[in-house]
């Protein structure tokens, strides 16, 4: 019988899963999950800080602001990337379902210690997608019976 090897993209799915999950990955798998643009986040954050700095008053520059945190939220997503400051993820955090606890986590623990997160929605334990979810295999439960739904 003569042995074949296992497809490239079956091999590249097996690999990806076997890496840990960078905090950076973390932070755009969760965002994609909520269905925000980075544009969007950009947009909410400016929102907030303007709230928090200025009130009810606008600053003149107003395009300015929105493309500094545009600028923030894409570099947070660059791969290696990773926050100084917690106080940047919990605002993240009111903007689309993350767990700052985890995202920290990747940061600071050594990968065997890191928290089973999907690889599909980046959702784990402390932040389950849909509520009531459970990984298996590196996918929680819910984004393999959409993709089920889906093929369908």
């Amino acid at each position: 019988m003569l042995a074949y090897p296992t497809p490239v993209a079956d091999h590249a799915v097996s690999i990806a899963a076997a890496l840990p999950i960078t905090p950076a990955q973390y932070l755009t798998l969760r965002r994609e999950a909520s269905g925000l643009s980075r544009m969007e986040v950009a947009r909410r954050l400016y929102e907030i800080k303007i709230k928090r700095f200025y009130g009810d008053r606008r600053p003149r520059r107003l395009f300015d602001g929105v493309a500094q945190a545009l600028a923030t939220v894409e570099q947070l997503e660059i791969p290696g990337a990773r926050s100084k400051y917690r106080p940047v993820i919990d605002v993240l955090g009111g903007i689309f379902p993350l767990d700052a606890d985890v995202y920290h986590q990747l940061i600071d623990e050594p990968a065997d210690r890191h928290p089973a997160i999907c690889r599909s929605c980046g959702c784990s334990r402390h932040d389950a997608c849909g509520g009531t979810c459970t990984l298996t295999h590196a996918v929680c439960n819910y984004c393999i019976d959409g993709a089920e739904r889906l093929a369908a």
